[in-house]
């Protein structure tokens, strides 16, 4: 595989401390800010899920793509930078993502799917094959929670982006209520943007190495057949 992310800049893991700095204020996507967008931040992102998503394709016998959000809306700057490896020909919005996020504290990867109306097919889907694969989910879950990936509690918008475990349904003993619970599925490992792995090379394959340990609770909870 030809890697082509050389790790992240000082300029991207600070943007997100500047515009929170900004409130995410409208006028803080100035020339500037756009030229960070568009200069680091969406090619440096991009470079990392493309990276990722060859590598999957490789070692699961799956097709990935990537796919990237935008990081300005209508509203503003967005509050976060992300983007996700999901199946050949899917979208973030609909299919289980395997993503990137870049937050004001944290750079966060892992698996997320919410129960959206967008997202509903592949959440129903996910929901049942967890409740008919209970145990084999749970094993899944306590195998790639042994690597610090975990289950998490959902995250407000504005929040750094520092990780809450979340914990297994106590009253029925299933991961499926606890999701369900939350409406949404975000099992994840995070970096502090001070952690100097992240501005290498060798930092794509943290991530790879990270949604590989997600893989047998992608698999059973994913209609992705090839």
């Amino acid at each position: 595989m030809s890697k082509t992310f050389s790790g992240f800049t000082e300029e991207t893991l600070q943007f997100q401390n500047f515009l929170r700095e900004e409130n995410w204020a409208r006028d803080a996507w100035d020339e500037i800010s756009q030229e960070t967008w568009k200069n680091n931040v969406k090619p440096e992102l991009n470079s990392l899920l493309s990276d990722c998503a060859s590598a999957l394709s490789e070692r699961t016998g799956l097709a990935f793509q990537s796919d990237i959000a935008r990081g300005y809306n209508q509203g503003g700057p967005t509050k976060f930078f992300w983007g996700a490896v999901v199946p050949q020909n899917g979208h973030r919005h609909t299919d289980i993502q395997l993503f990137v996020a870049l937050r004001s504290g944290y750079v966060r990867a892992g698996l997320f799917l919410e129960n959206s109306d967008k997202a509903k097919a592949a959440w129903n889907f996910a929901i049942n094959s967890i409740e008919n694969n209970e145990q084999e989910a749970t094993n899944a879950i306590e195998q790639a929670s042994i690597r610090d990936i975990k289950p998490c509690f959902p995250m407000k918008p504005k929040n750094k982006g520092n990780p809450i475990a979340a914990h297994i349904d106590p009253k029925t003993n299933r991961w499926s209520k606890t999701f369900e619970n939350h409406k949404q599925m975000d099992i994840l490992r995070a970096w502090k943007v001070e952690n100097p792995i992240l501005q290498t090379p060798e930092f794509s394959e943290e991530i790879v190495s990270v949604f590989m340990q997600l893989m047998p609770l992608y698999r059973i909870i994913s209609n992705h057949d090839s």
